[in-house]
């Protein structure tokens, strides 16, 4: 992984970064398929003998499986790396105060990258599906998911990269701007500092907190039921009353209110029902600056 990160990270350019995602993923395809095609071909026309016409065939499918993940994995860096640099042009834009395009912003502990998400499928057909992924999916109607951290570290939200001393300020300016806010409490310090901010001020109108599923996830990395708990005690401090924690994973939308608005059962693997709710968010916002003014 290192190596490909290296190779990727020498693209310039989002446009760049964009057209050679999308000849790796078609590159993946075909070899995939030449590979298949190469040894169905060798296995009828060339007399392997013996353990041969079985071992010939497994290792062509291996080579073609093999090939295509390396592809693949390619693929998804150099769409990642696009949108790294997509989010580093949004805080620029922010820093020299430009109004930048509409984004959302994705808060969340570091602890729980690359630990929350769902296996499904079984042997070659099985697929990791990654909370944040599917976040950084859902919110592209609305604007670009971006969040604090180093380049190419996870595939989702484009991050911005900020040091020890810069991050308070960068995460103030971020959210200040934000049209959409996604956050993962946590009892972490910084993350409660966050959460004060968002529950002392109206950017709570626009925060959705997640409660990410607690069934797949290693306690070792990120015990989530504990984190919860303490997390609770932070919100009920400022008078606001969050649910307790579902295994199962949930979207939270408190609005205008003390307590949620709109709760929604989150399925990592169903995109379209995150979307769902941010749209709703979105048309809720909408409503309620019709009717302020």
């Amino acid at each position: 992984m290192a190596v490909l990160k290296s190779i990727v990270s020498r693209t310039q350019g989002i446009g760049a970064s964009r057209r050679l995602e999308v000849i790796t993923y078609v590159g993946a395809g075909a070899w995939l398929l030449a590979t298949i095609a190469a040894t169905l071909l060798l296995t009828r026309y060339v007399n392997l003998g013996g353990y041969g016409t079985i071992i010939f065939p497994a290792l062509g499918i291996a080579a073609g499986a093999v090939g295509a993940t390396v592809l693949s994995t390619l693929a998804e860096l150099y769409g990642q790396h696009a949108r790294d640099i997509r989010a580093a042009a949004i805080f620029e834009a922010l820093r020299r105060g430009e109004k930048p395009p509409p984004y959302s912003l994705y808060l969340r502990p570091f602890a729980s990258t690359n630990v929350i998400g769902k296996t499904v499928g079984v042997g070659l057909q099985s697929e990791r599906i990654e909370l944040e992924a599917q976040i950084e999916r859902a919110t592209r109607p609305i604007g670009r998911l971006i969040a604090l951290g180093a380049p190419l570290e996870h595939i989702g939200a484009g991050r911005i990269l900020a040091g020890e001393q810069e991050w308070r300020g960068a995460i103030d300016l971020l959210l200040k701007h934000a049209q959409l806010i996604v956050m993962l409490p946590s009892s972490r310090a910084g993350t409660l500092q966050e959460i004060a901010l968002i529950l002392g001020s109206d950017l709570i109108t626009r925060t959705v907190m997640i409660d990410p599923p607690n069934i797949d996830v290693p306690r070792k990395h990120y015990d989530h039921a504990t984190e919860w708990a303490k997390v609770q005690a932070a919100f009920s401090q400022a008078s606001f009353r969050l649910p307790d924690e579902n295994r199962a994973g949930t979207l939270i939308f408190f609005g205008d209110r003390r307590e949620p608005l709109l709760k929604e059962h989150l399925d990592i693997d169903a995109e379209d029902r995150i979307e769902r709710l941010f749209r709703r968010i979105t048309r809720f916002r909408g409503a309620a600056r019709a009717a302020r003014g």
